[in-house]
């Protein structure tokens, strides 16, 4: 069904099971072991490995709009999936953040075809994909091919699902879940002009209770503005060029780990206003 040979780690990647019964892996040592530039050394006919199998299209989690769900990935080949039932003209995003990273986010329609996929990283997603059927659609989180397993968190949003915000009114509240996604939404009218500022509280520790990104989204669904900085920062007088339902989006910054205090997971969540 599936074989390849490669001088270190590697997978067979998602091979479709076309027959029932017992499926067998057989593990060898590589052919042309010799050309993989570490010289004609004996010591490399034998040797410690792990092996894991994992399957790809396993009973998916249910997820709904509007939801953080906590997960975790136990082998470095497993796929996770998430089911949730979407409408044609909805806008989903899809957040994920570690501390486990993913090589990658997968959205499938319900007629299974790919519609949207992810980078790799700590803290990634798919933003805005607007559905173009009724149905149930399958999300998935694949592990990161040799690396560290364990835990992570997943969201799923629509932008009708925003809550009104006023305007000059701060609003006070948190990231409390890993992968937390908060949508706010206001009337915008053509040739006004809009600041989003957002603020968060330093620790005991001295740093920033929580690292964000946010998105600033016309009624059509495109981004008007997005910054992301590691402490307190605005969408400074952004032109408002559409009448209707604007839509402020705030995630955690996906380069959290690059911010100078470190690979601290406790900075994936944290006080906001």
């Amino acid at each position: 069904a599936s074989t390849n040979a490669l001088c270190g780690n590697f997978r067979l990647d998602n091979v479709a099971v076309n027959q029932s019964g017992t499926w067998t892996v057989r593990v060898r040592t590589h052919e042309s072991w010799v050309n993989c530039g570490f010289g004609f050394v004996p010591a490399l006919l034998t040797g410690a490995y792990t092996l894991a199998v994992c399957n790809s299209n396993g009973a998916p989690i249910p997820i709904a709009y509007g939801q953080t769900l906590a997960s975790a990935f136990a082998a470095d080949c497993q796929i996770v999936n998430f089911s949730f039932t979407g409408s044609s003209g909805d806008v989903v995003s899809a957040f994920y953040a570690g501390p486990t990273s993913t090589r990658r986010l997968r959205l499938f329609d319900p007629a299974g075809v790919e519609i949207g996929s992810s980078a790799s990283g700590v803290t990634v997603g798919i933003f805005d994909e607007v559905l173009l059927a009724n149905g149930t659609y399958r999300l998935w989180a694949e592990a990161l091919d040799n690396d560290a397993v364990g835990a992570f968190g997943i969201s799923l949003t629509e932008l009708d699902g925003a809550v009104p915000i006023a305007f000059n009114t701060p609003v006070n509240t948190s990231i409390s879940q890993t992968a937390e996604v908060d949508l706010y939404a206001f009337n915008g009218v053509a040739g006004s002009f809009v600041t989003v500022d957002y603020a968060t509280p330093l620790t005991a520790g001295g740093f920033p209770d929580h690292f964000a990104r946010l998105d600033l989204i016309r009624p059509d669904g495109t981004v008007a503005s997005t910054n992301a900085l590691c402490g307190n920062f605005r969408l400074d007088n952004v032109a408002v060029n559409q009448s209707g339902t604007w839509t402020v989006r705030v995630r955690t910054h996906e380069s959290w780990v690059n911010c100078g205090f470190g690979f601290v997971p406790a900075l994936l969540t944290g006080a906001t206003h």
